[in-house]
């Protein structure tokens, strides 16, 4: 997608620094405002009525019904809302077409978040990403995708725990709302490698140090996600509840006593515990 190239453009330039690539990252920075300025584009009724249809979609388990949706839903985006891509509830297409593309929201929120690091970037541009996957995946839970999706067996539902964490590290949607849709995810659907520790476009701002699993399982379920960001913070979830830590030393170690979880370290100050 657009958002896609211009972090893979941005990834490029801080690793190999070819030439000229900084025109066509400012230039695809400034093709993606303008979309983003053109978000309420379209008739409002039949923005609603588009918005009606997929949250009914993501509800029902008949096939014929689904088919008559996105055949309706079809009509609707060849027709009436063919430049829309930010809807205004917060789903965010992955392109003009009029085929569904649900599946691509997480890692539409999650390219937003990535850009938003971009340097060449202003303050409030920064923020006008930020606040758009914000929307995008409180538009995911509450419209029912997120449920859908893991009732499908989509394993793409998991880079809603990627947004997340990254969300997190900006001290962002700090409630106990994300923490259990967090844990949701994580206990059907094993980690990417992004919650593992592994993620080259995000570079030093955000990718981890360290990935730890309580006993080395990939479903979260009684076990711990630790992770440590290069920042300095350590994001802790575990089933009942984050801890957003700042830490001038990577901690120690974890012990498993009993199923009981302890986290060692030195110099750790609890900026933020959430119980359930």
């Amino acid at each position: 997608t657009h958002l896609e190239t211009i972090n893979l453009l941005f990834h490029l330039e801080n690793t190999m620094d070819p030439p000229g690539m900084s025109i066509y990252i400012r230039e695809g920075i400034e093709a993606l405002f303008s979309v983003l300025s053109n978000f309420k584009s379209g008739n409002s009724i039949v923005l609603r009525i588009e918005s009606t249809l997929r949250f009914i979609y993501f509800r029902i388990d008949s096939t014929l019904t689904r088919r008559l949706i996105l055949r309706i839903r079809g009509l609707l985006m060849k027709f009436f809302l063919k430049d829309v891509i930010f809807f205004p509830d917060g789903f965010i297409a992955r392109d003009r077409t009029s085929q569904p593309t649900f599946q691509y929201q997480g890692i539409n929120c999650l390219d937003l978040l990535k850009l938003s690091f971009n340097k060449v970037l202003s303050a409030e541009r920064k923020e006008t990403l930020v606040t758009y996957a914000e929307k995008g995946i409180r538009y995911a839970q509450q419209s029912g995708l997120i449920d859908f999706q893991l009732r499908s067996k989509n394993k793409s539902v998991v880079l809603f725990c990627e947004v997340l964490v990254v969300l997190w590290s900006m001290n962002r949607c700090l409630s106990s709302n994300w923490i259990k849709l967090y844990t949701k995810i994580r206990s059907n659907v094993p980690p990417t490698p992004f919650l593992k520790g592994y993620d080259p476009e995000l570079g030093s701002d955000v990718v981890f140090i360290k990935k730890f699993y309580g006993s080395n399982k990939e479903l979260l379920q009684d076990e711990i996600d630790i992770s440590f960001l290069n920042s300095g913070k350590v994001i802790v979830v575990n089933n009942s509840k984050i801890r957003i830590t700042c830490s001038e030393t990577v901690f120690e170690n974890i012990v498993d006593k009993s199923r009981q979880k302890s986290i060692l370290g030195k110099s750790a100050y609890f900026v933020a515990t959430l119980d359930e």
